[in-house]
């Protein structure tokens, strides 16, 4: 594997308008190990959370890392 990046930094809302940029963020990066930096997120879609599955999924099949660290607290 390749050497592990920076997390990527989520944004504080991952709605409709932000799938697009994170599946394209996210294939720029297929291969590598990977961890997501969810510090920061308050919403997430149904659209992103797809996107999240399906990324983890492809990862496996890569045989890279995929992680989510620093998840922000439930918010209400």
């Amino acid at each position: 594997m390749l050497e592990l990046r920076k997390p990527l930094i989520l944004a504080a809302v991952l709605d409709l308008k932000a799938a697009g940029p994170l599946a394209d963020e996210l294939l720029a990066t297929r291969g590598i190990d990977i961890q997501l930096d969810g510090s920061a997120v308050q919403r997430v879609g149904a659209l992103c959370l797809q996107i999240f599955v399906s990324a983890r999924r492809t990862w496996k099949v890569d045989r890279a890392g995929f992680t989510i660290v620093s998840a922000s607290e439930r918010h209400s």
